[in-house]
């Protein structure tokens, strides 16, 4: 076991191994700051509770993908090969307890892993260009007042009309829905009660509230219905009997709610379904999330 240890990452530069550095990377100065500090300091740790050996290793597989990423940067020829040197002491003096050099295969991993997540964050760029398109419809049917004919052609090679007419439509059922329950329940958008600190066009996408009920809009149009307690939960430090009773008094409070909008939204037209597509009573709508759509005339 390994009390202090003190290691550093060296890499393979012609026949010689070299501390690993901007330089010895064949990084660029001006993109030194991108890289890993890890990869590229030595390090000395106090309270190592591990053999030095495994330790190593975990570091090793840790470090074959900054190596990777700094080998996808580099401008200059890249070094052959990495390996981490270990003392188990809190100096690097004399000769090193650990040398272990990165594998064949170890090296070939780290590339895929960055590889992967350069796919990993183009689907998530994707994903969010996707909901800024979804919130730059609703402002133009809602804000701008635009025709929906007008919204289609305009994003025609982007979104499909279908989908667009079907998306727009969604939201027309969560504007009835606004409009059928009480006038004094809060209305607001976003994640959190009192405000929303993301970007401010993602408000548009929701949730949407009003009062204790919480609508999602799914991308191609579907609602979903939740009723939700608003009330501030029981203190940290209360009885037992404290939160049965805070329990017994928000399942009523659901309970109350769920009366009011059943009978808010079938006068307004709208139907409420379970997952298997059955018409939900007011006591399931109290108690799990619901899909609207409107009654077929």
């Amino acid at each position: 076991m390994a009390d202090d240890v003190t290691f550093r990452f060296e890499v393979l530069v012609g026949d010689r191994w070299q501390r690993c550095t901007a330089e010895t990377l064949g990084v660029d100065k001006e993109d030194a700051e991108t890289l890993d500090w890890s990869l590229v300091n030595d390090h000395e740790l106090i309270g190592v509770y591990h053999d030095g050996l495994e330790f190593a290793r975990r570091e090793l597989d840790e470090a074959v993908v900054s190596f990777a990423a700094a080998r996808e940067n580099a401008r200059m020829p890249s070094p052959a090969g990495l390996r981490i040197v270990l003392w188990e002491a809190p100096s690097a003096e004399g000769e090193p307890d650990v040398v272990i050099r990165a594998s064949h295969d170890q090296l070939a991993t780290g590339r895929l892993v960055i590889v992967a997540s350069g796919v990993a964050a183009a689907v998530d760029q994707l994903r969010k260009a996707r909901e800024r398109l979804r919130a730059g419809v609703l402002e133009a049917a809602t804000t701008d007042h635009l025709g929906r004919n007008q919204i289609a052609k305009a994003i025609e090679r982007t979104w499909s009309r279908r989908l667009i007419l079907q998306y727009l439509s969604g939201y027309d059922i969560i504007r009835d829905i606004r409009m059928a329950l009480p006038p004094d329940w809060v209305r607001y958008d976003g994640h959190e009660h009192g405000g929303y600190n993301g970007e401010p066009w993602e408000e548009r996408l929701g949730p949407f509230w009003c009062g204790p009920v919480m609508l999602e809009l799914s991308s191609i149009g579907q609602v979903d219905l939740s009723i939700v307690d608003t009330a501030d939960g029981p203190h940290y430090d209360a009885s037992e009997k404290e939160v049965q009773a805070y329990n017994a008094a928000a399942r009523q409070r659901a309970l109350q709610a769920a009366e009011q909008v059943h009978a808010a939204l079938y006068q307004r037209g709208l139907r409420m379904l379970t997952k298997e597509g059955e018409d939900v009573a007011v006591q399931e709508l109290a108690r799990v999330p619901v899909r609207v759509t409107r009654r077929s005339r």
